[in-house]
């Protein structure tokens, strides 16, 4: 989910030959509600979304999350596979 908007979001996931859809919350609702909100992070000075993975069971209950307070840091795609051992 990103603070960009749905043609923003379009135009990324195409040039990027994405074959997932791209969740748009322009208006920093989601965002806000998770506390991701990163103030003044955009490269203009905008309020953008903190990186974060959330991980969530079957029955839709998030079971871990992960945040950085720094747009260029990422989680590391071995550190989320860890947390989903022992998922069918």
């Amino acid at each position: 989910m990103s603070a960009d908007s749905v043609d923003d979001n379009r135009r990324l996931a195409k040039k990027k030959r994405f074959n997932f859809h791209l969740l748009a919350d322009p208006e920093l609702t989601v965002i806000d509600l998770f506390g991701f909100r990163h103030q003044g992070a955009g490269i203009t000075g905008n309020d953008i979304a903190r990186p974060a993975v959330l991980i969530a069971n079957k029955t839709g209950q998030i079971t871990w999350i992960a945040a950085t307070s720094n747009w260029r840091v990422r989680v590391r795609p071995e550190t989320i596979l860890k947390q989903t051992e022992g998922f069918n």
